[in-house]
């Protein structure tokens, strides 16, 4: 459902980005499913950093989608505007300029190199385990069963190929075990969040471990995993 209706923007593949009152929607091309690709449901200014559907805005009423697919917000409420960095761009100083209405304005910004981040809940990291229920120790959470699959969500994985993979390696490990991956790319659904599928080792016995990501060679943080052996 969608609520007071803001910005309008459509991307290469036909879907369709509306801004509203506190979230932006995305609705599918061809099924007309709505989403939520930005902002939880109350209005507020929280989030930077982190997973854009957990992000607080005051009106993202301005919404734009560039020709790669990265969307721009424009929260009007907190006189802001949210975007993810196209990867690529080349380190050190530049200049992020914004145009609207015929007006230019620049800003100087330091461009970093991407290193792989994993989201966090709490001390764990952000990961939907088999069963479909969230890794954690909150009520309600789960834990993943070893030898099945997790899927971990985290940013700054780098170049995407043109099926959305990540182009560079990656790695895991889980309480210091090798685990084998079995997707890195892009989340279909979440907007500048990256998805890594991995294998929990068999081995592991019930109890807490961290888990550490290693894209092209750069080393994640080591957030927890909760992990219950069958």
């Amino acid at each position: 459902m969608l609520d007071a209706l803001g910005g309008v923007a459509v991307d290469s593949a036909g879907n369709v980005y509306v801004g509203g009152m506190s979230q932006v929607k995305k609705i599918a091309a061809g099924s007309n499913a709505v989403s939520v690709v930005a902002g939880i449901s109350t209005a507020g200014y929280s989030g930077d950093g982190g997973l854009a559907t957990a992000a607080a805005f005051q009106g993202p009423l301005g919404v734009a989608v560039d020709a790669t697919g990265n969307v721009v917000i424009a929260d009007a409420g907190n006189h802001r505007v949210n975007l993810d960095i196209p990867a690529g761009l080349p380190t050190g100083p530049t200049q992020l300029k914004f145009t609207s209405r015929g007006a230019t304005v620049s800003y100087p910004v330091n461009i970093a190199a991407a290193a792989p981040s994993i989201f966090l809940v709490d001390q764990y990291a952000a990961a939907i385990d088999s069963d479909g229920t969230i890794n954690g120790a909150r009520a309600g959470f789960g834990a993943a069963t070893a030898g099945n699959y997790v899927s971990v969500y985290m940013t700054g994985g780098g170049a995407i190929n043109a099926d959305g993979t990540l182009q560079a390696s990656t790695l895991a490990l889980i309480g210091g075990q090798s685990a084998t991956v079995l997707y890195a790319g892009l989340n279909p659904y979440l907007i500048g969040v990256d998805q890594i599928n991995i294998t929990v080792p068999s081995s592991l016995a019930s109890g807490d471990y961290p888990i550490t990501l290693y894209i092209g060679g750069n080393k994640s943080n080591s957030p927890l995993l909760k992990v219950v052996h069958p």
